[in-house]
């Protein structure tokens, strides 16, 4: 099991992944709650290793992290958000006249960084234990 962090200048994007790519939870908060919430998911669920993401203020949040002993990888997030969006709605389809537009079209009616976090673990998962 991973966390994975999707890092952002006012939001950030955190979620737990099960090696095999079942997602334990995934949400997003402020960046200024990130380093608290991590080691709490940490001891929650055990976790050694953290993935996050190579993009806005991420040499910054892996310092919080590192400074948790926490363990970091940083993977390319390039695409994630759009990865993330296409995720959003697998898991929460359009619903009544919605349906009838592609969702391509659409916006997810919340922030998706927390979907990207997801992309970012499966990612880790899929090139680096495989």
């Amino acid at each position: 099991m991973i966390a994975a962090v999707d890092p952002g200048r006012d939001k950030c994007g955190l979620a737990v992944v099960e090696d095999s790519g079942e997602i334990i939870m995934q949400e997003v908060l402020a960046r200024q709650k990130l380093a608290k919430r991590i080691v709490s998911v940490a001891d929650k669920y055990n976790l050694q290793l953290v993935v996050l993401g190579n993009g806005t203020f991420s040499e910054e949040i892996k310092k919080v992290i590192t400074g948790n002993d926490l363990l970091v990888e940083v993977v390319n997030e390039r695409n994630s958000t759009l990865e993330a969006r296409k995720l959003y709605w697998e898991h929460n389809p359009p619903q009544g006249w919605r349906k009838l537009i592609p969702t391509a079209l659409q916006t997810p009616q919340i922030a998706v960084d927390g979907y990207a976090a997801v992309i970012l673990a499966q990612r880790y998962l899929n090139n680096y234990l495989t």
